[in-house]
């Protein structure tokens, strides 16, 4: 998911708390988390008319994106709460809580690029009948600021200096230096939240919040209930400011085996399930009454080294673990080229995709070999290469129960154990791979060596929250990898802050190629979105976004069996 996070102590402790004095109010109790069955099925039919069940593979732990970037995390509750913008299918910005996006020509941003004014869109309600107010935005973004709270991306809101609301509707930032995609990246996944039931709340323990189980927002759907490791229903909000939305309850249901989703479609036990597995296609098409759809992602599977690994460290052993993936056979064999090979972490379909990379992630095992052996490390008698007694044993980790990326990491184990490297696996399920640093994250607390998965990104080349070093975890930040450069935070820094397409292009040329050659991430495939729903659900527009498909479920209905 999209974002990034500065350190700045000092300031943002400033700011947060001077916007939480401005916030101080008294907050509503928290709505209890229901443990209610799914919904009833009748003859492996579902008895439901106006009524859609949608099969996810992963649970989220929270729901609140600010706090959990999950992809299953924003798809399930991106119906919930309120925005400032959100990105339609064909990747254009479209305004949601404002009136309209701020630009040059409305006069919404200063000719600096350090001034950004926000207006409101008038008479909006959350959903326990509060108004909506700037008073809100200032508070949410004091939550986003707060060193205390383990917030998953603070991109954009670390580059503000101060937040100001004129009056109830109008905000306007100004902030410290340039920042190309503030627009794009400040209240776009973070979730705008409610002054009223969380201002007492704020905190050390503001994770712990029981509204981050039972959230109160400004969307389309409403939270109806969440039975743990079962499903999450939502249901529509009659109050919505663009208008009620035509499906009356929309229920998430969790099944982690993708064999099992496959089967409870079949058996009208849901309409539709997200993320389909490329070998399921042809079995999907022949399904009556279903349609699928196909959507290529602005999402890539990858490999995360952890560069402070022991095996890790050397610069050489990255390179070779990337010139020793055959990625053409992943993509062929495993995905049926559904899913096109990746050489970088930004799409050809983009105009900032630099072509130099391709010639740097390649399959090249004879340069692998060399590169191992200049590192120092030899085949021993097994094959495996050893180094001053030390066994090339990597630990590989992904998402338990996602038998794609179960089978890439069966190839890696050959593809690299040609090369002496032996592959250990340690998957997890989801949850625990992902969960923030004071949960046990995985990823969070660094425990693996490569960590296979996918990010998914809007349009913007900036990835300050992937590579920076000052997002490297704990406490908080992306970096999983741990990967530190000067040279890197120096063209990241730049990035950010250049606003002219040209300036921008030649540096997000430069960190496409030294993220190529200091391998803190190597590319797989890019994945497409293969999404069976039911031949009755009309308005889905698949999002190929972090924003994810239910960006416009406003907009959804159901024709009538």
């Amino acid at each position: 998911m999209s974002g990034g996070h500065g350190r700045r102590p000092l300031q943002v402790c400033a700011l947060a708390a001077a916007l939480l004095l401005l916030a101080a109010a008294s907050c509503g109790g928290d709505p209890a988390t229901s443990r209610q069955p799914p919904p009833a099925q009748s003859d492996g039919q579902t008895a439901r008319t106006n009524r859609l069940i949608i099969g996810l593979q992963q649970e989220p732990d929270k729901l609140n994106a600010a706090l959990n970037a999950m992809v299953y995390t924003t798809y399930v509750t991106a119906p919930i709460y309120g925005y400032f913008v959100t990105i339609d299918e064909q990747m254009n910005l479209v305004p949601d809580v404002i009136e309209r996006i701020p630009t040059l020509e409305n006069g919404d941003i200063s000719a600096d690029y350090l001034t950004y004014t926000y207006h409101l869109r008038r008479g909006l309600r959350w959903h326990d009948g509060a108004p909506f107010t700037a008073a809100d935005v200032l508070f949410s973004t004091a939550v986003m600021l707060d060193p205390r709270h383990e917030i998953e991306s603070r991109s954009g809101f670390d580059k503000i200096d101060t937040v100001k609301a004129p009056d109830d509707y109008t905000v306007v930032f100004k902030l410290k230096e340039p920042f190309a995609p503030f627009v794009m990246d400040t209240f776009l996944n973070e979730p705008i939240m409610p002054r009223h039931l969380l201002a007492d709340q704020i905190g050390d323990d503001f994770g712990k919040s029981a509204f981050h189980r039972a959230p109160v927002g400004l969307g389309p759907y409403r939270f109806k209930t969440w039975a743990t490791g079962s499903h999450v229903t939502l249901q529509r909000n009659p109050d919505y400011f663009r208008g009620a939305p035509a499906i009356e309850e929309v229920t998430f249901r969790f099944i982690p085996d993708a064999n099992a989703l496959l089967v409870a479609l079949k058996a009208g036990e849901i309409d539709g399930f997200d993320n389909a597995r490329p070998d399921h296609l042809e079995q999907l098409r022949k399904l009556e009454n279903v349609a699928v759809s196909i959507t290529p992602l602005l999402m890539w599977e990858h490999l995360d080294f952890n560069v402070e690994s022991p095996l890790l460290r050397d610069v050489r052993v990255r390179r070779a673990i990337q010139l020793g993936i055959d990625r053409a056979q992943i993509s062929r064999e495993i995905y049926g080229a559904v899913y096109p090979v990746a050489a970088g972490d930004i799409s050809p379909r983009l105009s900032w995709y630099n072509a130099a990379v391709e010639q740097l992630v390649r399959y090249d095992p004879a340069a692998a070999a060399r590169l191992l052996d200049e590192a120092g490390w030899k085949r021993g008698a097994d094959g495996v290469r050893t180094s001053d007694g030390a066994r090339m044993t990597v630990r590989l980790s992904t998402t338990a129960g996602n038998p794609s990326r179960e089978l890439v990491e069966q190839v890696l184990q050959q593809q690299l154990g040609s090369l002496g490297i032996e592959i250990a696996i340690e998957n997890h399920n989801a949850t625990a791979l992902f969960a923030p640093h004071e949960s046990g994250g995985v990823l969070k607390q660094g425990r693996f060596d490569l960590a296979l998965y996918a990010w998914v990104y809007f349009p913007d080349p900036d990835r300050k929250n992937l590579y920076h070093s000052t997002n490297i975890p704990p406490p908080h930040g992306q970096n999983h990898s741990r990967y530190a450069s000067s040279r890197m935070d120096e063209l990241l820094d730049r990035g950010i802050r250049a606003v002219a397409f040209a300036e921008r292009k030649a540096i997000y040329d430069d960190v496409q190629v030294l993220v190529a050659t200091d391998v803190p991430m190597t590319p797989i495939v890019w994945r497409s979105d293969i999404d069976p729903m039911t031949a009755r659900l009309e308005g889905f527009k698949p999002n190929p976004t972090q924003v994810g498909d239910t960006w416009n479920i406003h907009e959804w209905r159901l024709r009538p069996r």
